[in-house]
């Protein structure tokens, strides 16, 4: 079929990456080379912001990457690559479906260097979803949270049992006297009131807070 003829389904968009993607459809994959921030001399772009401010944002990048494509492609300059290995070290943390590959790229043009070592390279960063693992997650994910609103529900229903337990009747402040273990003490100022005791797993309950957190 002639090109003229052909339907093609690809479009340019002239924007702010991040404003864009946050507002378009999930794609499969993400190829991005973001500026270096080593001072270029770009038309409108400021090329030299302040490293936190820089790294900050290519943190907001792969935050947005991740979760539009399947697979993401990051190139960066090799000046960034501590700072993008704590971004991605966090990210792997947060996002347990997702795996990390680092890459090279290797080049031997415009790159020769009188002061130090020459940069002849161009670190690669491959960000790829683990559908399995990550269907995995969430349905575990998904039983945790059930587990946790149940025990929620549960004592919410103790709480009421109490409530309608002792509604309406005056329990007086008391001390006990003459007795040494619970079978044998004796409660003054209004006599002995049985006090319901609730039982919990310490490490379930934690857990669960854990979750619902």
């Amino acid at each position: 079929m002639p090109m003229h003829q052909a339907t093609l389904d690809h479009k340019l968009i002239h924007g702010d990456c991040l404003e864009v993607l946050r507002t378009l459809d999930e794609v499969p994959c993400i190829f991005s080379d973001p500026p270096d921030n080593i001072g270029l001399g770009y038309n409108e772009f400021h090329d030299k912001r302040p490293d936190d401010a820089y790294v900050g944002w290519l943190d907001d990048c792969l935050h947005v990457f991740v979760q539009k494509a399947g697979i993401v492609w990051v190139s960066y300059n090799a000046k960034w690559s501590f700072a993008m290995g704590i971004l991605v070290s966090s990210l792997l943390r947060e996002h347990k479906w997702l795996e990390a590959k680092p890459c090279i790229q290797t080049f031997t043009f415009g790159r020769h260097n009188h002061k130090d070592l020459g940069n002849n390279h161009r670190p690669l960063l491959r960000l790829k979803r683990d559908y399995a693992a990550g269907a995995l997650l969430r349905m575990l994910e998904r039983r945790q949270v059930e587990r946790c609103q149940a025990l929620v529900r549960e004592l919410e229903r103790i709480e009421r049992e109490v409530t309608a337990q002792f509604n309406g009747q005056q329990v007086n402040t008391a001390t006990q006297v003459n007795g040494s273990g619970p079978n044998d003490s004796k409660l003054t100022a209004g006599g002995y009131a049985p006090i319901p005791v609730l039982i919990i797993d310490l490490n379930t309950f934690d857990a669960a807070l854990g979750w619902l957190h």
